[in-house]
C-alpha cells in the first residue's frame, strides 16, 4: 500500500516539512474555473486534516477544491496527536515555519493575497493555530493571512468522553482485546491531560484552540485591508458545518463557538456582525465525513462562502 506521501506526490503536491505539503498549479496555462472577476479565485487554499487522516480519504477534498480552484496554491497541513497533547509549542515549529515561510512568499508576491482555510476536527483547528503562531514568529513577523474559514466538525473545548473516542481511532484494531485496551489508555490519556488543565498545570490544546480561533489578533476574526487613505477592519466570513450524529465534537461547543465569533466581532467595531457567521447542521452524517452523505450541498455551502467573503472584503 502506497504511503501518504507517496499518495500526495503522485497527485502533484510537493513536501515543506514532516507536516506541511504544497501543491502549486502549472504556470504553462491557466484554468478555467468557476470563479469570476466579481468573485475571483483563492489565491491559496489551506486544508488543515483531523488527527489520524490518511491521504486517501483527504484526497477527496482536495478534489473538491481544485474543481472549484483549480488556479489556487493547496496548502496542506498535517498534525500529530502527540505534537497537539504533549509537545511544547516552540517544539512544534518545525512543522509550520516552512509552511509560513511560503505564506510569507505568497504576500510578498501578492500583497492582498485571498487565502480559504478548511479546518477539520480540533486537530486540524490546532494547526491553524499552531501555523498562526509561526507566522508571528517569522523574521519579519506577519499575520495568517485570512480571507474565510470552513469549520467542519470543530471546534470543542476539551469534553471527556468525545476526545477519548477521537483519540480511540488511532488504533483501529479488528481485535476486541486490542481495541478495548486502546479505549482505556485513551481514556487515561484524555483524563491525564483534563486533570492538569484543571489543576492549572497546563493549559490543554483545545482550550487554546477553541479560545484563539475567536481571539481578536490572529487573522481568525478580523483582517486588516489597507484601502487608499486608511488601513480598514473587515470580518473574516466563517461557516460551521456540522452535526448531531458527531460523536467526537458536541453540537452544543459548535454553536457555542459561532456565538462567541459574533460577540467578539461585534465588539470589535463590525456592525452585524451574525450575518459574516454561517450555521449549517448536516444530519445524519458522522464526524470529518458530511461531504459523503450530501456532496453537491457541502461543496455548495463552500462556495457560497469564498463568494460572499470576497463582496465583503471590498
Amino acid at each position: 500500500m502506497p504511503s501518504d506521501s507517496t499518495i500526495l506526490h503522485d497527485i502533484g503536491f510537493s513536501q515543506l516539512s514532516q507536516g506541511s505539503f504544497l501543491h502549486s498549479p502549472s504556470e504553462q496555462a491557466s484554468l478555467p474555473e468557476k470563479a469570476s472577476p466579481t468573485h475571483p479565485s483563492p489565491d491559496v487554499i489551506i486544508i488543515c486534516a483531523w488527527g489520524f487522516a490518511h491521504a486517501k480519504h483527504i484526497a477527496k477534498y482536495i478534489a473538491g477544491h481544485q474543481s472549484l480552484y483549480p488556479n489556487a496554491k493547496i496548502l496542506l497541513i498535517y498534525n500529530s496527536v502527540t505534537n497537539m497533547m504533549w509537545k511544547s509549542d516552540s517544539s512544534q515549529m518545525q512543522w509550520f515555519q516552512p509552511a509560513a515561510a511560503m505564506l510569507r512568499g505568497c504576500i510578498d508576491s501578492t500583497p492582498d493575497l485571498k487565502v480559504l482555510i478548511h479546518l477539520f476536527s480540533n486537530t486540524g483547528s490546532h494547526s491553524a493555530v499552531q501555523l498562526a503562531e509561526a507566522c508571528q514568529n517569522s523574521d519579519p513577523p506577519f499575520e495568517l493571512p485570512v480571507t474565510s474559514i470552513i469549520f467542519d466538525s470543530c471546534p470543542s473545548m476539551p469534553v471527556f468522553g468525545p476526545m477519548a473516542n477521537a483519540l480511540a481511532l488511532g488504533s483501529p484494531s479488528k481485535n476486541i482485546v486490542i481495541s478495548m485496551l486502546a479505549r482505556a489508555v485513551a481514556y487515561g490519556i484524555i483524563g491525564l491531560s483534563i486533570a492538569l488543565e484543571k489543576a492549572g498545570l497546563a493549559t490543554h490544546a483545545a482550550t487554546k484552540l477553541y479560545t484563539r480561533l475567536n481571539s481578536t489578533s490572529g487573522g481568525f476574526l478580523t483582517r486588516r485591508v489597507s484601502t487608499r487613505e486608511q488601513v480598514a477592519v473587515r470580518p473574516v466570513l466563517r461557516t460551521y458545518i456540522y452535526g448531531p450524529d458527531d460523536d467526537m465534537i458536541p453540537v452544543d461547543q459548535v454553536i457555542r463557538h459561532a456565538d462567541i465569533a459574533v460577540a467578539s466581532m461585534s465588539a470589535c467595531g463590525v456592525g452585524h456582525a451574525s450575518k459574516y457567521v454561517r450555521m449549517e447542521k448536516f444530519v445524519g452524517s458522522p464526524h470529518v465525513n458530511h461531504v459523503k452523505f450530501e456532496r453537491e450541498r457541502y461543496w455548495k455551502i463552500i462556495e457560497e462562502t469564498w463568494q460572499r467573503s470576497v463582496i465583503y472584503a471590498i
